[in-house]
């Protein structure tokens, strides 16, 4: 029996933190929800190496996505792999998101199918895999 993933899910709309769930309730995954960057912080400090993977958006209130990674980046905590997933299209936004050794990145709206892909990509580089729930 394999160990079940911990991702952790930071984005100010409830309704996009459960889209994200949805997609990916098919399988054995432990999620934990922060609805802002400082919260998102707070949690991976507080439970530093145990999140398999994150999502993270940019445009939120109170502490966005790409000050949120400037702040990470201060900090000598190991980060987990992180997906920008974000309605920001402007190219250097991506650009400067990318530059931060984001993992991944999606704009919304996005396909289940296209986050399951980028979750299992960057899972298998880290020797883990998404596995059915039972």
């Amino acid at each position: 029996m394999s160990e079940q993933l911990k991702f952790m899910i930071c984005d100010d709309s409830r309704t996009q933190r459960s889209y994200i769930i949805n997609a990916l309730d098919q399988y054995d995954i432990e999620f934990m929800e922060s609805s802002n960057g400082k919260e998102f912080i707070t949690f991976l400090d507080l439970h530093e190496g145990e999140f398999d993977l994150c999502t993270l958006d940019i445009n939120m209130e109170e502490l966005d996505g790409i000050e949120t990674l400037e702040k990470l980046q201060t900090m000598s905590i190991k980060l987990p792999p992180i997906i920008i997933v974000t309605t920001e299209n402007n190219k250097m936004m991506v650009v400067k998101a990318i530059q931060m050794d984001v993992e991944g990145y999606l704009c919304k709206p996005f396909k289940p199918e296209q986050l399951t892909e980028q979750v299992q990509s960057i899972l298998s580089q880290n020797n883990k895999k998404l596995c059915q729930k039972d």
